[in-house]
């Protein structure tokens, strides 16, 4: 699936732009299931939570968004 983003606008919480040249915007499409399945794995509260079994299929989607984003993915 190609997601086309016509356009986006960022800016810190102090509401000053932020500089697009030092930032990589990765834009990285979840399952409502899936999310519905890591938060209910995710305790905030907890500083081991939530499990590397958990996390790994969410960072493996946005690290696997950043190579495309670099160009080598």
């Amino acid at each position: 699936m190609v997601v086309d983003i016509a356009s986006m606008s960022t800016a810190y919480v102090s509401g000053s732009g932020v500089p697009g040249d030092i930032y990589v915007v990765v834009p990285v499409l979840f399952l409502v299931a899936e999310v519905d399945r890591q938060l209910a794995a995710y305790d905030p509260a907890s500083g081991t939570s939530p499990s590397v079994a958990n996390a790994r299929p969410v960072l493996r989607a946005i690290l696997d968004a950043m190579l495309v984003a670099k160009g080598r993915g």
